[in-house]
């Protein structure tokens, strides 16, 4: 009893503590958590006005083999627990992602061991330390309805550099997976259960079809000799699956293509509609470079997001970057060209180590890019604490244009660690985001233990930071923020151009013709939110703005 008033109390005054004044830009923001570790993996919406976290609990004191258990959170439209699940899967269990339904069913996939618990005999392990891919689907009161594992005798991982389960459009769903499986005993690679055809070599991709009721369809493997690396997946409404990502393979399924960026398009019964490679962007340096998204079938561009190796640390083209001689891990961003020195990259970054997880095209010719950094001054300039560089981390949103211009940009955390794991960008251009805290808590024996150590917060955009203006654009927008009427002035008149209203899920919501220096727009019929305005000019420029539409 002693023990869970010391909880409380904790909770309690790490919940006054961050809530006593919010960081900057944060709309409202929610700790779940207690003595116990809490880790938050992935965030998806949950019918109209709620939403739902999947993560892992961990025994704090368990030893060695300590449970891990995966867990689902439901929050409010205003960010209050609704509800929460653990599921024991046996032995050590993680979530990965979290897909939600129409009918409010869910489904989590991750790792676990599965030696008992909701996985009993339905594993492929031999040893405690091997592990499979869970898939789990519940109902809306959080019962389980049906679990799949997907595994061999080796060991297979969950990667966290993309959300691996998609809906197909003519039902059930897609697992995109690469991998190679192994075993911890140095063995060659073991080739059976799921997985009984054995690798092309390296990484392969591993796709499977598994219907509403948790059977495979299909399982198939596409790949060659070298490794295949998936960077986005996206559906169509033919029931396709799209699939980008890198190859170093030129035989086998890549036979004839060129090593590089591939493109693959996916049945919903498993035939390969068509496959395409075009030459590795990077390919004088991609030893270098972590490229982190390459864009799907862009209409007019395809952008590549990632961050410099550390080979770049002294280069003397970019040393100078931010004045300083070392800034490790900065942001690159690039459009359709192939790369062939560092200065041939846009940079973003500071002092210290930016960490580029997620990169979402919002319009045409504008991304999300978000993570988390723990670097100073150069773009961070203004927006967090002076802390010593590679020390804490704070995560971070930014809108940059096809240029690389950053449009718009945000910083938020406390004096502690603070790692992104997920978000979801909103019609009316608000983010709700989910990530780790590591502040730290004691109890009555002086163990340490982190409390809380789920943050989610809700970004809004009518508290984002001072818009700015792309340097050479030809025009300016006033007011900004407007209601009614907004007033495009350019610089110089020459030709007929338009102005083009996106809104922040990229469609056009108004065209309007420019034929003179000042023109005054009709907003009035907008929603609130953001919207991007982008000029075109006759001669094919392309110049973007961002409207906050009150």
């Amino acid at each position: 009893m002693r023990l869970q008033t010391l909880l409380l109390v904790i909770f309690f005054i790490f919940t006054l503590a961050c809530n006593g004044q919010l960081p900057k830009h944060i709309a409202w923001q929610t700790f779940l958590g207690d003595l116990e570790r809490h880790d938050v993996s992935d965030i998806d919406k949950y019918g109209d006005n709620k939403y739902i976290l999947s993560g892992t609990w961990t025994e704090r004191y368990g030893g060695p083999n300590r449970g891990e258990d995966m867990q689902v959170w439901i929050l409010s439209e205003e960010g209050k627990l609704i509800n929460n699940w653990r599921y024991d899967l046996g032995g050590r269990g993680r979530s990965r992602q979290i897909l939600a339904n129409h009918d409010g069913s869910f489904l989590i996939f991750g790792n676990s061991e599965c030696l008992g618990g909701d996985g009993r005999n339905n594993h492929y392990n031999k040893y405690r330390s091997y592990k499979d891919h869970a898939l789990i689907k519940c109902n809306a009161e959080g019962e389980k309805l049906w679990h799949l594992c997907i595994g061999s005798s080796g060991h297979e991982f969950v990667s966290d550099r993309i959300a691996p389960l998609i809906r197909c459009a003519t039902g059930g769903y897609f697992l995109v997976l690469d991998y190679d499986h192994w075993n911890p005993n140095s063995e060659p690679g073991i080739y059976d259960g799921d997985l009984p055809d054995s690798s092309y070599g390296g990484r392969d991709l591993r796709i499977l079809k598994i219907s509403e009721q948790g059977n495979i369809i299909f399982n198939k493997r596409i790949g060659g000799s070298g490794d295949e690396l998936v960077q986005h997946i996206q559906n169509d409404n033919l029931g396709n699956v799209i699939i980008t990502g890198q190859t170093a393979s030129t035989d086998y399924d890549f036979d004839g293509l060129d090593e590089g960026i591939f493109t693959l398009k996916l049945s919903s019964n498993g035939e390969i509609v068509s496959l395409e490679t075009s030459e590795h962007p990077f390919k004088n340096i991609k030893d270098s470079v972590n490229i982190s998204y390459v864009s799907p079938l862009s209409p007019n561009a395809k952008y590549y997001t990632g961050n410099l190796g550390k080979a770049f640390e002294h280069s003397p083209n970019i040393k100078n970057h931010h004045d300083t001689v070392s800034f490790i891990n900065d942001i690159f961003f690039g459009v359709n060209n192939t790369f062939s020195t560092a200065s041939d990259l846009q940079y973003i970054g500071g002092v210290g180590q930016d960490n580029l997880l997620f990169t979402e095209e919002l319009a045409d010719g504008i991304l999300l890019l978000s993570g988390h950094t723990s670097a100073v001054k150069g773009d961070w300039a203004g927006l967090r604490p002076d802390f010593v560089p590679y020390s804490y981390t704070d995560p971070f949103f930014l809108l940059v244009d096809s240029t690389g211009v950053i449009l718009d940009k945000t910083v938020v955390g406390f004096e502690k660690w603070e790692s992104l794991r997920d978000y979801i960008y909103l019609p009316n251009g608000d983010i709700i985001a989910v990530a780790r805290n590591e502040n730290t808590a004691q109890d009555e024996n002086g163990n340490y233990a982190y409390a809380p150590n789920v943050w989610v917060f809700k970004l809004s955009h009518e508290l984002t930071g001072t818009y700015q203006n792309e340097s050479d654009s030809p025009f300016t927008l006033y007011p900004n923020p407007a209601s009614n009427q907004v007033t495009i002035q350019l610089s110089s008149f020459t030709e007929t151009t338009e102005v083009v209203i996106y809104n922040a899920l990229g469609i056009s919501v108004k065209k309007i013709p420019i034929n003179q220096t000042k023109t005054s727009l009709y907003i009035g019929d907008l929603a609130r939110g953001i919207y991007f305005l982008n000029l075109q000019t006759a001669k094919g420029g392309n110049h973007v703005a961002r409207l906050v539409v009150e």
